[in-house]
């Protein structure tokens, strides 16, 4: 069941899942399968049913807990969601997917000091660590006298979507080069001529700090209410 949902194969998982419920009906981990594959097939309602059928068997499991509050947020119940991945969070077991989901929430709300701490957890599951060690911004040290290396490790939507804080990071600090992907690399040239792109395979070491894309409005600290160039932004050669 596992590997056909890993494989998006949804209906052939839940067929496997329900077989399983057959034989043997306190089964939590198949209800709790059974909730991740309706979410991906944006059920939410019947998400929340199963994961609330796999917290009847095991009411402390973090994991059924996450799930019940993900199809929560879904259905548009915050503040029920809120105070579930709070309590998981709480909870010296949870891992960073808790913490960066909690951090989505607070954001989708708008509250930038609660979600971005958070949020930053996804930076360590990725290989950004491994790139760039202590280089990496830690959101507190004064970037004025800096040298910047803006990298883009998302999607080319968020990279497009982000770049709209490159000029006011330029006015902020000493320099500003951006390593992204080379689908971009003419169109973000076109953009911010005043700043040096580079591919993400380029070799380049003359930085002090690096700052990941979407992190740069937390670092530029720009609230929600300040957003710069929400008009245009981006012109087409």
């Amino acid at each position: 069941a596992q590997m056909y949902k890993d494989l998006g194969k949804n209906i052939e998982s839940c067929e496997v899942l329900n077989k399983i419920l057959q034989n043997n009906q306190k089964s939590a981990e198949a209800y709790s399968l059974l909730a991740i594959n309706s979410m991906d097939k944006c059920e939410y309602e019947n998400a929340l049913n199963y994961s609330l059928k796999a917290l009847e068997i095991s009411p402390d499991n973090l994991n059924f807990l996450h799930g019940k509050a993900l199809a929560l947020k879904y259905l548009g119940k915050f503040d029920e969601a809120e105070k579930i991945l709070e309590k998981v969070v709480e909870s010296p077991k949870s891992d960073n997917r808790t913490k960066i989901a909690l951090g989505m929430m607070y954001l989708q709300q708008q509250n930038m000091s609660k979600g971005m701490p958070l949020y930053l957890k996804r930076n360590e599951e990725t290989a950004l660590f491994k790139l760039f060690g202590d280089k990496l911004y830690n959101f507190k040290d004064d970037l004025k006298d800096k040298n910047v290396l803006v990298y883009s490790n998302c999607g080319l939507g968020d990279t497009v979507m982000y770049s709209r804080f490159l000029p006011a990071l330029s006015q902020s600090v000493k320099n500003v080069t951006v390593q992204t992907d080379k689908e971009l690399i003419d169109f973000l040239s076109f953009n911010f001529p005043q700043i040096k792109f580079l591919l993400k395979s380029e070799k380049y070491e003359e930085f002090d700090v690096v700052i990941p894309f979407m992190d740069l409005q937390y670092a530029l600290k720009i609230d929600f209410k300040d957003l710069p160039l929400t008009q245009s932004y981006l012109n087409a050669d």
